[in-house]
């Protein structure tokens, strides 16, 4: 089942300690549909090319944030965070700063947004939340990522 037209349920509970979107509680389901319409789909629209989520980063259990070392409010348990990618590095720096910019003019709601590296300062992945205030972490990977 498709979340929207360019995100599948599987897509958001891969990695995510949940065997099926049925073991996901109503109110995290209900959660991660809402951002999936207004995070995921304007970014994808916005990008005109493949936007990924990574395993683990759409919903997730306490057992798994716990496993992958997620923040103990994480928004992730919430269902209102995504870690998204592009399949080139410089394709995940310009997401990154796109959705800055949509946050900012409100694209986007208000919410989180960091670049995470590798440890070679690759783009590894974007993460976003809808929390409702603006948040930034991580602030010195923009001008560390190397492509």
């Amino acid at each position: 089942m498709r979340l929207t037209r360019n995100l599948s349920q599987g897509e958001v509970i891969r990695g995510s300690g949940y065997n099926s979107w049925e073991e996901v509680p109503g109110e995290q389901r209900q959660s991660i549909s809402e951002t999936a319409e207004e995070i995921f789909q304007p970014i994808r629209e916005a990008m005109g090319k493949p936007v990924f989520v990574l395993a683990g980063g759409g919903i997730r259990s306490h057992e798994m944030n716990d496993r992958v070392g997620g923040a103990k409010r994480s928004q992730h348990l919430l269902g209102t965070a995504l870690d998204l990618r592009c399949t080139d590095p410089g394709d995940t720096v310009k997401l990154y700063d796109l959705i800055v910019e949509m946050q900012s003019d409100g694209r986007l709601p208000h919410g989180g947004c960091a670049l995470y590296l590798t440890k070679s300062d690759r783009p590894r992945f974007v993460h976003v939340d809808r929390r409702g205030r603006k948040a930034r972490w991580n602030t010195g990977a923009r001008s560390r990522a190397d492509w």
